[in-house]
């Protein structure tokens, strides 16, 4: 079954109502990732099934810009290129409309929490520290899904996993020889 396209443009769209000013895409890649993680800290489930891939700049959502290009398409958010210096940078932010959303309190109580920690950051800030937190993204190959949920396991209980991982190794390797 494919992944759930409408769940993504849901959180997207909660993600840029909750960011009264707009994100850019850096901002709202981070941000989008940042929010799975916060849902599967406080929760059973993920909170979409949506594929965060490995990019130059840390995680981000698969098909991005065909996703933010249909919903702005559609008249739900709003995609403009702002001017800062010598530099373009395009600007996301979600229209007003009465569209209810299919999201549960829960799964907008993580995107709040998301909003709230990455919105004092710039997308540079945010690609840093992804580059820093990320184990999935420090570990994989660009273009590949991201097991972002590895990111929320704390070092340690990734290194004692290793430990007995390579204990269980030796032992096996003892019985063949």
């Amino acid at each position: 079954m494919p992944p759930d396209q409408e769940k993504a443009e849901q959180i997207i769209l909660e993600i840029l109502r909750k960011s009264k000013s707009g994100l850019n895409k850096g901002q709202l890649y981070k941000t989008f990732w940042i929010a799975h993680l916060y849902y599967a800290q406080s929760n059973r489930g993920y909170l979409s099934d949506w594929p965060i891939v490995i990019m130059p700049k840390g995680p981000g959502i698969d098909k991005g810009p065909a996703i933010l290009g249909k919903m702005s398409r559609e008249g739900v958010i709003s995609m403009t290129s702002e001017h800062y210096g010598p530099f373009t940078e395009h600007l996301c932010k979600a229209l007003p409309a009465d569209s209810p959303t299919q999201l549960t309190p829960k799964q907008i109580e993580a995107i709040a929490l998301a909003v709230e920690y990455t919105s004092n950051m710039t997308a540079t800030e945010l690609s840093a520290l992804s580059h820093e937190k990320s184990r999935g993204w420090r570990d994989g190959i660009a273009g590949q899904e991201i097991d972002i949920y590895a990111d929320i396991i704390p070092d340690e209980e990734i290194e004692h996993s290793r430990h007995e991982m390579a204990l269980a190794q030796e032992q096996y390797q003892g019985l063949f020889e």
